[in-house]
């Protein structure tokens, strides 16, 4: 499952969209792309989940509300970049 929105500050909507569309055409069909979803909901997905990925293409820092999101449920986290040193390894 694939939760959340694409757009972001590092991503506008035009490549947000590309990007989306480019992930779903790899995805398998048993992947689901939920789009932003409201809190409680999110919550209860994460707490389903064995594992977040956080791709993040300006990389992750303790300021992510994303990251402090799955850290909160419990989940093992895998970031494609940390852009705080002090994330590494932990």
């Amino acid at each position: 499952m694939v939760v959340g929105g694409f757009e972001s500050l590092a991503m506008p909507p035009d490549e947000a969209a590309a990007y989306r569309a480019e992930l779903e055409a790899l995805a398998d069909e048993r992947v689901e792309f939920t789009g932003h979803l409201p809190v409680h909901e999110v919550s209860a997905v994460l707490h389903g989940a064995d594992v977040a990925v956080l791709p993040f293409t300006a990389g992750v820092t303790t300021k992510s509300g994303a990251l402090l999101t799955v850290l909160a449920h419990g989940l093992p986290t895998v970031v494609t970049d940390a852009g705080d040193p002090e994330l590494v390894g932990r």
